[in-house]
């Protein structure tokens, strides 16, 4: 029997609170368990008003968990019913945040363009509202879309927009994301010196309040920077720091990147046991916190090691698993890159040329709806290697000069150096060796400017072609 004095209000504020934590230790179960009863308990709140405004506050911490798990249609269908709550309290804060998560959740799926216009309603509500974190919050978030779209000038001036509110209201948290969030844009534009710079601005705020995720979020974005570089044991030494970190506070999810990352540096280097070794492990701790995303990208990753140690099977079988989960989660990002692991593992084993061709339409669609220029020169890229193994040399020449131009265009080097790299095999392939060998050199110069040191090994060695990265 409840006492008289039980408030359930009080009751499903503890709940939701529990649930934050079990998310932030990468306990999905748990939170949702805490979640339901805190919805039960609310139902118990005679007025409507403060019934609906705890109901609510269900819901945000509820898009948390499916945010970790990767359960994109969960999370659409939660952030609608909290926009419908809302706008029945005439709650125009929490509509906004609503509009906020399904912009968000949209992002997530590939859905640019949809997510954008929820971005900006909500950017409307904060503005007539004088909600400035939240005005921050969004214009963040805009920033991040744009940067997706390789419109880095539009990510840049999104994000100072952001950075100029956090720093006005004193949101020193915020002010580090921003910074953060604008080194990574250098990063994508090549500009590295600033992309540190601003990385160590953002790394020495997050230190200075002690914020230890923040400050694992800095040390792995560093050695981002350092691995397009080419400095892969800076890269290795700040991934170590970041994991150290993300295992010390139990960011279980976080972790997961860190694993991840180490995996694509030990790839570069070529040392593809190693590599596989980190993708594992971070496939195993993505299973067992229930992050669905984490565990496509390590699959997608997986694929991509085991093409390179020649193990087609188990190359294919991850792969096919990545291409499963996101078309049950809608997640177009990770399906392009499961359709292009597939055809590049393909087309290394010279079958099924006409399956081949339907993945690449598939991924030229995908690239379409995505309005990725990286998936445009991928396409371009697989379609010059369709050509050259039926021999097609006017397709094929046109379709890798086309991918080389927009790799150059869009500043990725590595990108450029693989375009390069088959279109020097295919030409040499299609009888012209003197200008296959020129695409070859070039190719070499940027893997020994880059330091990839696996794809040096390969050009030198050249028992077989290199593979795309998925």
């Amino acid at each position: 029997m409840r006492s008289a004095n039980f408030n359930p209000q009080g009751l499903v504020g503890i709940l939701c609170s529990r649930a934050e934590v079990h998310i932030m230790m990468g306990h999905g179960s748990e939170a949702l368990s805490d979640l339901d009863r805190a919805w039960g308990t609310a139902e118990g709140i005679k007025a409507l008003d403060l019934r609906r405004k705890v109901q609510l506050d269900c819901l945000r911490t509820k898009c948390g968990v499916y945010t970790l798990h990767g359960d994109y249609p969960e999370l659409k269908e939660t952030a609608q019913q909290a926009l419908e709550i809302s706008r029945a309290n005439r709650d125009r804060k929490g509509e906004a945040e609503a509009l906020h998560l399904l912009g968000q959740v949209q992002y997530l799926e590939g859905e640019c363009e949809p997510a954008l216009a929820h971005y900006q309603r909500s950017l409307a509500i904060k503005e007539v509202i004088g909600d400035r974190p939240g005005q921050a919050s969004t214009q963040n978030n805009i920033g991040v879309l744009f940067h997706s779209l390789s419109d880095y000038p539009k990510a840049l001036e999104w994000h100072q927009r952001s950075m100029a509110i956090r720093q006005e209201i004193g949101d020193l948290k915020g002010v580090a994301s921003s910074l953060n969030n604008i080194g990574n844009t250098h990063d994508a534009l090549g500009d590295y010196p600033r992309a540190l710079e601003h990385h160590q601005r953002s790394m020495e705020i997050r230190q200075r309040i002690g914020d230890r995720q923040g400050e694992a979020a800095s040390w792995n974005n560093i050695g981002l920077v350092h691995y397009s570089l080419g400095e892969y044991p800076q890269s290795l030494e700040c991934n170590q720091h970041s994991l150290a970190i993300r295992k010390k506070i139990e960011d279980r999810q976080g972790e997961g990147t860190s694993l991840r990352n180490l995996g694509i540096v030990y790839h570069a280097l070529g040392d593809y046991p190693e590599a596989l070794d980190s993708y594992r492990l971070s496939l195993a701790l993505a299973r067992k916190i229930g992050d669905r995303q984490g565990e496509m990208k390590s699959q997608s990753f997986i694929g991509v090691t085991y093409a390179e140690l020649g193990a087609w099977g188990e190359g294919e079988e991850a792969f096919r698993e990545a291409e499963k989960m996101a078309e049950e989660t809608g997640n177009r990002f990770i399906l392009a890159n499961a359709l292009a692991g597939l055809a590049s593992l393909y087309l290394n084993l010279g079958k099924s040329l006409g399956l081949v061709e339907e993945w690449i339409d598939r991924l030229n669609g995908l690239g379409k709806e995505l309005d990725s220029r990286e998936f445009d020169g991928t396409v371009l890229n697989l379609r010059g290697r369709l050509h050259v193994s039926r021999m097609e040399g006017p397709q094929a020449k046109s379709a890798f000069q086309k991918a080389i131009a927009l790799f150059r265009e869009i500043r990725n080097p590595l990108a450029l150096g693989e375009a390069c790299c088959y279109f020097g095999q295919g030409l040499k392939k299609l009888g012209e060796e003197r200008e296959g060998e020129e695409y070859l050199a070039q190719a070499w110069e940027i893997f020994e400017r880059l330091g990839a040191k696996g794809w040096l090994r390969k050009l030198e060695v050249g028992k077989e072609e290199p593979k795309d990265l998925a």
